[in-house]
C-alpha cells in the first residue's frame, strides 16, 4: 500500500527552483490584518540552504507572531508595534490612548500604504482627513505624534530608511475658547453643593484646582496640615487575555473571561476595585503638595469625622456608601446635575479648576497660598488671573453662610 504523502502547511510546500536564476525559495505563511494573504519567501543557492532559512523564518515568527516582509503595511506594523514595544512601555491610559487613535484614524486614513512606501504626503493626508471629519487640529497632532513614534522604532529596526513624520510639520493646537464659571456663579455652586450628598468634594474641586483623579483618590492619610496629591484614582482598560488561537469571541477586554490589565514594568499601582486603581502622577512634577487652609481645611476634618461613621476598607477622603471608589464618570454625572441645579452654565469638570483663583481669595486664603495652590510663579500673575467680578466681591464675608450650612451637613450624628 502507498504510503499518503504528508501535506504542508498551507503556503509552505516544498522549495522551488526559480527559472530566472537557478535559486531555491521557500515560503512561509503569515498572519493577515485584512484576509488577504501574507507570505515571507526566503532564498537560497541551495534547497537545504532554503529549507534552513525557513525553519528559521519559522522560529522567528513564533517568537515574535510576525515578520518583516517588503510588502507589509503601516497597519501591519502598527499592530506589532503596538502589541510588543508601546504596550509595555506606555501607563495603560496613554496605551488605550493611542490605540484608539490608530484604530479610527490612522489606519482607516493610510493604514493600507507599505510601509517601505510613506511618504510626506501621506502624513499631510492624515492631518487632512481628521479636520475634513470635524476635529481639531489639536487631535490631528495628537495622532501625528503617535505616528512619529511608532515609525521611529520601525526605522530602528530597519523597516524604513527615514520617518516620514519627522520631516513633516505637526499641525498647530487649536485656540479654544476657555469657558469657566466666574466668582459669583462659583459661589452659586458651593452654596447648592451644602445640600449635595458629596458637597465636601465640590468645595475640594473649587477651592485646590486639583484634577478630579487626585481628589476621588486622596486618602485620609494625606491630608495633614497640608493636602498630598502623590496619587490619583484611575480606570484602567481592561484588555483582551486569551490568545489569537483560542480567543473568547467577546469583542470588549472588558467581557473576556480571561481579561487583563496590561502595563509597563515601572509603572507604581495599587489595586482598589473592578479596573479602579491607584496610580501615581505621570511625572515627578505631578508630585504636589499644598498647604491646606481655612474655609476648606474645616470642611475636610468634618468629612473625615463623617468618614468614621461609614465603611472606609480603602481610607479614601470620598467614597461611596458602601465605601467603594467613586467612579470618575459617576462623579462627572454628578458634576453636571449639581451645575444644573446651581443654574449657572455647564462646565467641565477639569475646567472647575479655573475658578480657583477668584474663590480663594473670596474665602480670605492668604494670598501667597493661592499662588502655591494654583502653582503661579508670581503673585502678579494670581493676582491677573482674578476676573472683574471676583474683585467686586471684595467685601463679601469671608466665612460664607454656604460653608456654614455645607459644615452643618457633613457633622457627624452623635453616637
Amino acid at each position: 500500500m502507498a504510503t499518503k504523502r504528508k501535506r504542508s502547511p498551507n503556503g509552505e510546500g516544498k522549495p522551488y527552483q526559480r527559472a530566472a536564476d537557478g535559486m531555491w525559495c521557500a515560503s512561509v505563511e503569515l498572519p493577515s490584518p485584512d484576509g488577504r494573504r501574507r507570505r515571507k519567501v526566503v532564498v537560497s543557492k541551495t534547497e537545504n540552504g532554503a529549507k534552513e532559512k525557513r525553519k528559521k523564518a519559522q522560529r522567528e515568527l513564533i517568537v515574535n507572531g510576525d515578520i518583516f516582509t517588503n510588502g507589509q503595511t503601516l497597519e501591519t506594523w502598527l499592530r506589532v508595534w503596538f502589541r510588543d514595544i508601546a504596550i509595555k512601555k506606555l501607563r495603560p491610559r496613554t496605551a488605550s490612548t493611542y490605540e484608539s487613535y490608530m484604530k479610527n484614524h490612522i489606519v482607516p486614513s493610510i493604514g493600507k500604504v507599505r510601509l517601505d512606501k510613506l511618504t510626506p504626503a501621506h502624513v499631510r493626508k492624515l492631518h487632512n482627513d481628521m479636520t475634513n471629519k470635524g476635529l481639531s487640529s489639536t487631535s490631528a497632532g495628537q495622532a501625528h505624534r503617535i505616528l512619529a513614534v511608532a515609525l521611529k522604532y520601525a526605522e530602528q529596526d530597519g523597516r524604513v530608511t527615514r520617518n516620514v513624520a519627522n520631516l513633516t510639520d505637526a499641525p498647530r493646537k487649536a485656540a479654544t475658547a476657555l469657558v469657566a464659571l466666574d466668582a459669583s456663579e462659583g459661589m452659586r455652586v458651593l452654596e447648592t453643593a451644602a445640600s449635595d450628598p458629596l458637597g465636601s468634594l465640590w468645595w475640594a474641586v473649587l477651592l485646590t484646582g486639583a484634577r478630579q483623579g487626585e481628589l476621588l483618590g486622596l486618602t485620609q492619610d494625606r491630608v495633614t496640615d497640608s493636602i498630598d496629591f502623590a496619587w490619583q484614582l484611575q480606570r484602567i482598560p481592561w484588555r483582551h487575555g486569551c490568545t489569537t488561537e483560542t480567543p473568547c469571541g467577546r469583542k470588549r477586554g472588558t467581557d473576556c473571561p480571561q481579561r487583563k490589565i496590561i502595563y509597563a514594568a515601572n509603572w507604581e499601582h495599587v489595586w482598589l476595585q473592578g479596573g479602579l486603581y491607584l496610580t501615581r502622577p505621570k511625572s515627578d512634577a505631578g508630585w504636589r503638595s499644598i498647604t491646606l487652609d481655612e474655609p476648606l481645611r474645616s470642611v475636610l476634618e468634618l468629612q473625615m469625622q463623617a468618614n468614621s461613621m461609614k465603611p472606609n476598607p480603602h481610607n479614601l477622603m470620598w467614597s461611596n456608601p458602601d465605601g467603594s471608589p467613586i467612579d470618575p464618570r459617576a462623579e462627572t454625572e454628578a458634576w453636571d446635575a449639581l451645575l444644573k441645579r446651581a443654574g449657572v452654565p455647564d462646565v467641565r469638570l477639569h475646567d472647575g479648576r479655573h475658578t480657583t483663583v477668584d474663590l480663594l481669595f473670596e474665602a480670605g486664603v492668604h494670598e501667597e497660598i493661592i499662588k502655591e495652590i494654583v502653582g503661579h510663579s508670581s503673585l502678579a500673575m494670581t493676582h491677573k488671573y482674578r476676573s472683574k467680578k471676583a474683585k467686586a466681591l471684595a467685601n463679601r464675608p469671608q466665612m460664607t453662610d454656604a460653608f456654614q450650612q455645607l459644615a452643618k451637613m457633613i457633622t457627624p450624628p452623635s453616637k
